[in-house]
């Protein structure tokens, strides 16, 4: 299962809730990294420092949730490179993005 996750607005995140993403400030320095829990005093800290929301994880999706998902990727990628130039850039790129695409689905 992969994780799901949702954005949520710094004032609806709770203390306990598990971050799907790094927070950064608007400099992008990074400020909490992916994976940390939200506690109430880092929640205060994020505010004063102008987040205004996270991504939190959000449970797991199943095989067939997964499989739909791989599916909807190869299509949208089928649809965005329907008009092959013939080049090895394009091959290249392609390949690129199918495989960052499918790191992003495991």
């Amino acid at each position: 299962m992969i994780g799901k996750y949702k954005q949520v607005a710094i004032d609806d995140a709770g203390a306990g809730m598990v971050l799907a993403d790094e927070v950064c400030d608007h400099q992008g320095k990074v400020l909490l990294a992916k994976g940390a829990t939200l506690s109430d005093t880092l929640l205060v800290a994020l505010r004063r420092r102008g987040v205004e929301s996270v991504r939190i994880e959000d449970g797991g999706i199943s095989a067939e949730e997964l499989e739909a998902e791989r599916e909807r990727v190869a299509a949208r990628l089928a649809q965005l490179f329907r008009k092959p130039h013939g080049g090895a850039a394009d091959a290249l790129l392609r390949a690129q993005v199918e495989a960052y695409r499918a790191g992003q689905l495991q």
